[in-house]
């Protein structure tokens, strides 16, 4: 299935993104587990695309789409905030990684600030 490059095809998702942010998270159900697989294809991809447009925020970036190992579950839960996992060393061993891997890097430029907020402005 080859999916669109155009933003305006994945409408649908957007609608169901900005709910699942306002009620900070929640599930989507679909008649099929497909149905369901394919929808969660499409949201990645609508991201995929916000996030490749210049001076455009992606407010979805955090959210995290979940569907269970049962294979009758038709639902895709949506929830926000980073998926969590461990490292482990090449032996097993638990690694702790540290909170922040690179420092924010303050650069003084007037033009990209006029840039943000005309793209905030006109995002609203």
């Amino acid at each position: 299935m080859t999916l669109s490059n155009q933003l305006s095809s994945y409408a649908d998702v957007q609608i169901v993104f900005d709910k699942a942010i306002e009620l900070q998270g929640g599930k989507y159900r679909f008649q099929t587990r497909g149905d369901a697989v394919r929808w969660r294809q499409r949201a990645y991809k609508f991201r995929k695309l916000l996030d490749e447009q210049p001076f455009a925020a992606n407010p979805y970036r955090d959210l995290v789409l979940r569907l269970t190992k049962d294979p009758s579950d038709t639902t895709v839960e949506i929830t926000i905030g980073h998926v969590e996992g461990e490292f482990l060393d090449p032996k097993g061993k638990k690694v702790k990684l540290p909170k922040k891997l690179v420092e924010e890097i303050q650069v003084d430029d007037t033009l990209f600030d006029e840039a943000k907020k005309l793209a905030e402005e006109l995002g609203k």
